[in-house]
């Protein structure tokens, strides 16, 4: 609260209070409430901060490499890719490169380095040693693609090389771009290159003394978790018990069995009971579970999942029905995981994950008052006192600065006369209004009376990208 305000119009004032008012009569003091200031602010600020005659705008290069990256890397018929990479830490130097082929065959190289070298010679070096090996594969089309925005704007002669430890690089790879029929540098930001990047991390930490050789390695796919015991289907159509159950009954092993698979199915029939011609799954708490088997195990899915109360829970939560209702085959916890995401209901009725499609762009402006944000708000009801029903809101993207109007209807005076008097007349014309109704506001303003007004004012769809 305002002390000045509180001392004047208290009725009764007491103690301090009392004399504060008494020594302020002597003085011809009226107190006013002020009204708002937003029109006032910037004039103010002005006024306090002025700008001097010799005031020159900086001229600032952003060399964020996220504003300046290339997301879309097309793929040529018959070029060759190459991406490299090179680390320095505190375990050592070491350089990657991968070639990738027409038909995407992948070719890692990795390489550690017993000299000193900076980031720029490691970067380098590992486009040096990627490029050797392509001439080695008799390739004539090449597309070189790396994180350091540097070496590639060297590479490609933007940039001058003045670092006297550079040259020499610079120049060998110019002589190794003249043995490719075309060669072409591009560069890529550092999240499209974590595989170079990671081998370059893994050369670091190699040992130093000798030659170190790692094979080349397979990358295997798993769809299920390491705990998980897996079973493979009889050729007869049996069932996934069958051979436990027969070594249960009979204490024998399928024929052609190797000894690793009979010690496997002795494991396996300690935690089964065999009771008369039905097996049973021996649980922790000494619970027993029927085991059923492939068709049956469909019929339990569909019928906990969809036809009991229709509750259709998630993969989890059936798992655990399933469970708690007495029944158990191997591959269950996959089998309940496939079953829920085939429901043609929940994949409908189910909660729809906000996720972007595409990769999300930052929309910033390089300074205050240049881009605003506009949204119409309503109708609203019931009407207010005076008939308006509809909010007109404009935001400034730097600053949040608020400008609100209220209207009876949203017409092109209406929407003319708000950005003119609250934006323009305030704050100079603005580069860019952005809205999720561009084609509304575009018939209102950027009609060709309008347009010559506002000087070339851009309205842009934030949804439709318009």
């Amino acid at each position: 609260m305002d002390p000045l305000k509180y001392i004047f119009q208290k009725p009764m004032p007491t103690g301090r209070l009392a004399k504060w008012q008494i020594l302020l009569t002597e003085f011809d003091i009226v107190y006013v409430t002020r009204t708002t200031m937003k029109a006032q602010a910037l004039a103010d600020h002005l006024a306090e901060n002025p700008v001097d005659d010799e005031y020159q705008p900086l001229s600032i290069y952003f060399t964020d490499e996220e504003v300046n990256s290339v997301e879309v890397i097309p793929k040529y018929a018959k070029t060759w890719e190459m991406l490299f990479d090179g680390v320095v830490n505190a375990k050592g130097v070491g350089i990657g490169a991968i070639l990738i082929s027409p038909t995407g065959q992948h070719y890692p190289a990795i390489a550690r380095l017993r000299l000193f070298c900076t980031n720029n010679t490691t970067e380098y070096e590992a486009c040096i040693m990627g490029m050797n090996m392509e001439i080695d594969l008799d390739v004539e089309e090449l597309l070189i693609m790396g994180d350091s925005d540097l070496i590639i704007r060297q590479a490609q002669g933007e940039l001058e090389t003045r670092d006297i430890k550079l040259i020499p690089y610079r120049e060998h790879v110019e002589d190794l771009s003249k043995r490719f029929k075309s060669v072409e540098f591009r560069y890529i930001p550092r999240f499209h290159n974590e595989l170079a990047d990671a081998l370059a991390t893994l050369a670091t930490m190699l040992p130093y003394p000798g030659n170190v050789h790692i094979d080349p390695w397979e990358i295997q796919i798993r769809e299920r978790h390491g705990y998980c015991n897996t079973v493979e289907v009889e050729p007869d159509v049996q069932p996934w018990y069958h051979d436990i159950k027969r070594f249960l009954k009979i204490k024998e092993y399928p024929e052609q069995a190797s000894g690793d698979q009979k010690r496997t199915i002795r494991r396996f029939a300690g935690s089964f009971f065999l009771s008369g011609e039905v097996l049973y799954k021996r649980t922790p708490d000494l619970n027993l579970l029927r085991c059923v088997d492939a068709k049956e195990a469909e019929k339990i899915m569909n019928e906990i999942h969809s036809r009991v109360c229709r509750p259709h829970m998630s993969r989890y939560i059936l798992v655990k029905k399933i469970l708690r209702a007495g029944y158990y085959w191997m591959t269950m916890e996959q089998d309940c995981f496939s079953f829920v995401r085939k429901c043609h209901q929940c994949q409908i009725h189910g909660d729809l994950i906000h996720a972007p499609p595409s990769e999300l762009h930052l929309m910033s402006a390089p300074w205050s008052f240049v881009a605003w944000g506009m949204d119409v708000i309503g109708p609203i009801e019931p009407k207010a006192s005076n008939g308006h029903r509809f909010f007109l809101v404009a935001i400034d993207y730097i600053t949040k600065w608020v400008e609100a109007v209220t209207f009876k209807a949203i017409t092109k005076k209406a929407m003319v006369d708000f950005v003119h008097s609250n934006i323009i007349c305030r704050f100079a014309i603005p580069k860019t209004i952005i809205t999720d109704s561009a084609a509304n506001l575009n018939s209102h303003l950027m009609r060709e009376k309008d347009f010559e007004e506002f000087g070339g004012l851009i309205v842009q769809d934030h949804v439709n990208g318009g």
